[in-house]
């Protein structure tokens, strides 16, 4: 997959920033704005370049169809804020130690301080960052692997059954009765920006830790630990418009919600406003 050229890259790489910066403790140092406004040559770097010609410490390390095949892979993508100046440089020269400027061993970016702690930058290396960064994001947005059934129908009937004892609950938390009560309301679905302002959030991160724990409530659910953990996107369905996700209540959920029809369902409906705490 040519990750490079997808449209949601920047912010893919932004999220994992901001998880890097969380797990160190510390404030992120680069805005999303001005990501944004930036040309992608200019924040986003290929480690292993996408020239290597002459360059005997690449030629050495990538085969022809290697770097053809890893050069716009995501383990071999970073943020930066000095594109320019790494270019093409051999792995050792853009590691740098701490007291060199203009490395990533005293970048300002926590992902580029990661990269510091390799020795080498090889095919095998690409792949276990790639490995990391695709841990890191089925548990950031809750994806899980496909799962092998048997009985499709049957599948399908304990995970309604299961959404019904999820409803039935008798304390859902206030943000995740917004989340299905905007979905409910919106048949198109949402943008992750759309939900906040609708939910009256503070964020896409304050919807994120929504969706989170929205997940969690439902892979703890009797019946899914027996299977599989789906998470949210078996009860939505998700997808990129842009540099954000767009989320849609899926159909069979929306007839359940129109059979239970609970006290809550309205209180993201167009007008309606957003309940008090």
């Amino acid at each position: 997959m040519n990750w490079y050229a997808w449209g949601g890259v920047k912010y893919f790489l932004y999220e994992y920033e901001y998880h890097l910066a969380q797990q160190s403790g510390d404030a992120i140092k680069m805005r999303w704005e001005d990501l944004v406004a930036a040309a992608k040559k200019d924040t986003i770097e290929h480690i292993l370049p996408q020239s290597i010609a002459g360059i005997g410490y690449w030629e050495e390390r990538f085969t022809p169809e290697q770097h053809s095949q890893l050069v716009h892979d995501i383990g071999n993508l970073t943020l930066t804020l000095n594109n320019s100046s790494l270019s093409n440089a051999p792995f050792p020269r853009k590691k740098g130690v701490a007291s060199q400027e203009r490395c990533y061993a005293s970048s300002k970016l926590f992902v580029e301080q990661q990269l510091a702690r390799f020795d080498d930058w090889t095919p095998e290396t690409i792949e276990t960052r790639r490995r990391a960064m695709e841990a890191w994001a089925r548990e950031r947005w809750h994806v899980y692997l496909p799962v092998h059934v048997d009985n499709p129908d049957e599948a399908s009937e304990v995970g309604l059954e299961d959404f019904r004892r999820v409803l039935e609950r008798t304390s859902i938390p206030r943000g995740q009765r917004q989340l299905y009560s905007a979905l409910y309301h919106y048949a198109d679905g949402l943008t992750s920006d759309e939900l906040v302002e609708i939910m009256s959030r503070r964020d896409r991160h304050d919807l994120s830790g929504v969706l989170g724990a929205l997940g969690r409530r439902i892979n703890q659910t009797p019946g899914y630990l027996k299977t599989h953990k789906p998470g949210t996107p078996f009860f939505f369905d998700v997808s990129w418009q842009g540099n954000q996700q767009h989320y849609r209540l899926r159909p069979v959920l929306r007839a359940i919600l129109d059979e239970m029809q609970p006290d809550w369902l309205d209180m993201c409906a167009p007008d309606s406003g957003s309940e008090s705490e």
